[in-house]
């Protein structure tokens, strides 16, 4: 009679009333057998053991895994094996058809030892992707690689990919009859130059689990896996147990996700649904399986920023600057999230071959986003996701100031050379026509005398009047002239002078970058700016990559370059206007910097936030970004930063001059150029007052005699 009653069961479509009443026809027959009448009471499960029998369903599920055992041992072109193969590549061709609506660049990922059946169903859909001629395809399969599915954070990878490469992934195809399986597929999905976490994924999970809880587990996992990585358009097809022709489709709800942000609050469990079923190869509603996963609104969601302490972007001290941390907050209320801040007190990191420091802290997803001054370089771009540019800032070498000059070169420092050969000049010509213009005129031999012209017209020169002037009237007309072009040289030169004594003049100082590495000083700075000397062909790149010390505390640097005037450092502009303005090592008494910068800067770089690949929001945030951008918002916090350092100078000066209240505002050393010229000026005007003196004398015995 059983085998009456199961003949045929592999075709049955199992429903809840079948169900119900087929346990109930076979324990009542068992119960005829044994003459065990209404009124005995006795469970189920003693006739099962007085019959040596199993639960009716049981039996039809053990017997239907002997008719899947049998169907997947017959050849590929059998009937029934080539019927269960063909549901499921009908399944999936009709999910391409359906949401795979564009061209685009497709990556088929399979292994090639699989059954018979994953290999009858990567051949159809090979053929129907290579027939139509609709996608770029690139077909992989892991060859001797290394799972990438561990939950042990010590041992999450970075996606390693190129951001030049030219193509991305649109779509992903993975055939799996695991999960261990799929481990090794997806590390040649996520870490390659196609990788997209943004592209649409069809998973087929070829996995007949002895339970539906087991089947679900194993869906679960890869979920978890490919949420880990940020993609969430993900639809993955697993055969029931009960019925291998009934095949639930899988997919994302996160209707909480606004909540989490991404995978750091967030994992699978009841985060995915049976969004639709393909039975017998057809699919049975027209359900959308890749709608937004991600709300239009993320009020409420809690993000979680890694930060780089670094002055004056982000610090622990609310009474600080935090200028990026204040951009970060601006958007935030724009979007209405809720912001959580971890401090971190270390370097950004670097790969070799793995990533070290906050970078690492960030791969292990100890929070969503990472910010603290960072410009990406192309390593960090290679490996992690980068909002559009929020701030700017460039890097200069600061090295130490040169001792000053004595204050009396300012006489020679006044102007350049070609002003001095200019003046003497001009000095020649008003003698020579003066010389000229009084023979011209008949003027009196003493007035034309060489020697008297170059006298007057020295005394012009520094100011004095002349003691005779010309008798002609044309030579008179040439005097005035030429002492008002005195009066406008003593002038300029006064001025000039004035200038030079109040900005104080160094000795070989450092100004280049040659004369850097030539001054045989010790350089460095922080270490992700080494590598951007790494890689560059220049004489003086490389010998600046070669010596290059590593500084993980800019302010201990500056003290060094200051101070004890043994190192130079490559700063931040931005970095140094606040810290010089905090730190009283870095100024003189009067305010002064102790240190030199060059003036050109080396780099011009961008700040941006780092994120994970295919982080879902990063998109919002970079266009809020830009919408900040053209408002102002940067400028305006570059003019708080000014501000700011502005108070902060003041209090460091001032109580050095209340401490030192005794010391002139501008002293004697500070004048002594200008009380040299004063000097001059009378020592000369006497010694032609004395000579003119001798020449009339010996003018007036000569013409008595």
């Amino acid at each position: 009679m059983k085998t009456v009653l199961l003949y045929g069961r592999e075709m049955w479509k199992v429903i809840k009333d079948i169900s119900r009443r087929r346990p109930i026809f076979v324990n009542n027959c068992l119960r005829c057998v044994l003459g065990i009448y209404w009124h005995e009471k006795v469970a189920d499960v003693d006739l099962w053991k007085r019959c040596g029998e199993m639960p009716i369903d049981q039996h039809i599920k053990y017997r239907n895994w002997n008719w899947i055992g049998h169907t997947l041992r017959w050849d590929q072109d059998h009937t029934p094996r080539a019927a269960t193969a063909s549901y499921y590549s009908s399944c999936i061709i009709q999910l391409m058809n359906i949401y795979f609506d564009k061209p685009g660049y497709l990556v088929f990922a399979s292994s090639y030892n699989g059954t018979r059946t994953t290999e009858s169903i990567r051949s159809d859909l090979l053929s129907h992707i290579n027939g139509n001629k609709y996608f770029s395809v690139q077909v992989t399969s892991p060859l001797n690689v290394t799972t990438v599915c561990s939950f042990d954070n010590e041992r999450i990878d970075v996606i390693h990919t190129n951001p030049y490469f030219e193509y991305k992934g649109d779509y992903y195809i993975a055939i799996a009859e695991s999960y261990t399986e799929f481990t090794y597929l997806a590390k040649v999905i996520t870490q390659t130059p196609s990788w997209n976490a943004k592209a649409k994924f069809i998973v087929v999970l070829f996995n007949f689990a002895g339970s539906s809880k087991l089947a679900m587990l194993g869906v679960e996992k890869i979920m978890d896996h490919l949420f880990n990585f940020n993609a969430i358009n993900v639809i993955i097809l697993s055969p029931q147990p009960e019925n291998v022709r009934k095949i639930p489709i899988y997919a994302w709800k996160l209707n909480e996700y606004s909540k989490a942000c991404g995978f750091l609050s967030q994992n699978s469990t009841n985060m995915y649904m049976i969004k639709n079923v393909c039975s017998l190869g057809v699919i049975e509603n027209d359900t959308d399986m890749f709608t937004n996963k991600i709300p239009s609104s993320l009020e409420g969601c809690n993000l979680h920023i890694l930060a780089l302490e670094r002055q004056p972007f982000i610090s622990e001290n609310e009474n600080d600057p935090n200028i990026e941390k204040l951009y970060i907050n601006e958007m935030a209320s724009k979007h209405k999230l809720q912001t959580k801040y971890s401090i971190l007190k270390m370097s950004r990191g670097e790969r070799n071959p793995y990533w070290n420091g906050a970078l690492k802290e960030l791969s292990l997803q100890k929070g969503h986003v990472l910010l603290g001054g960072i410009f990406p370089d192309y390593d960090v771009h290679e490996d992690f996701e980068s909002s559009t540019t929020y701030l700017g800032d460039s890097y200069a070498w600061v090295v130490p100031r040169a001792s000053s000059s004595p204050r009396w070169l300012a006489l020679i420092h006044i102007f350049q050379k070609y002003v001095w050969f200019s003046t003497i000049a001009t000095f020649g010509l008003c003698v020579l026509a003066w010389r000229i213009l009084g023979q011209l005129s008949g003027d009196s031999y003493y007035h034309i005398n060489i020697f008297h012209c170059l006298l007057n017209t020295y005394v012009s020169g520094l100011g004095f009047p002349a003691y005779v002037r010309p008798v002609k009237n044309s030579l008179r007309v040439f005097f005035a002239f030429f002492s008002i072009f005195c009066l406008i040289f003593v002038t300029a030169f006064q001025a000039k002078l004035i200038a030079m004594l109040r900005h104080v003049t160094f000795q070989n100082q450092i100004k280049s970058v040659e004369d850097l590495i030539d001054s045989g000083l010790k350089f460095g700075g922080p270490e992700e700016l080494h590598d951007l000397f790494d890689n560059s062909s220049g004489v003086v790149d490389t010998q600046i990559e070669k010596e290059w010390i590593n500084v993980e505390n800019v302010a201990k640097a500056l003290v060094d370059v200051t101070v004890h005037r043994n190192f130079s450092v490559l700063c931040s502009r931005l970095e140094l206007s606040y810290l010089s303005s905090v730190m009283p090592e870095l100024r003189d008494n009067l305010g002064h910097h102790k240190f030199f910068v060059f003036k050109q800067n080396t780099f011009t770089v961008p700040i941006e936030m780092i994120a994970r690949k295919g982080f879902p929001i990063m998109e919002r945030i970079s266009h809020t970004f830009n919408l900040l951008n053209q408002i102002g918002l940067s400028e305006i916090l570059h003019k708080k930063l000014y501000f700011f350092n502005q108070q902060k100078k003041a209090l460091v000066i001032l109580p050095s001059k209340i401490h030192k209240s005794n010391v002139a505002a501008l002293s004697t050393k500070d004048l002594q150029g200008g009380f040299f010229v004063l000097a001059l000026g009378v020592t000369f005007g006497v010694v032609v007052f004395v000579i003119e003196i001798i020449i009339d004398i010996i003018f007036v015995k000569n013409t008595h005699y």
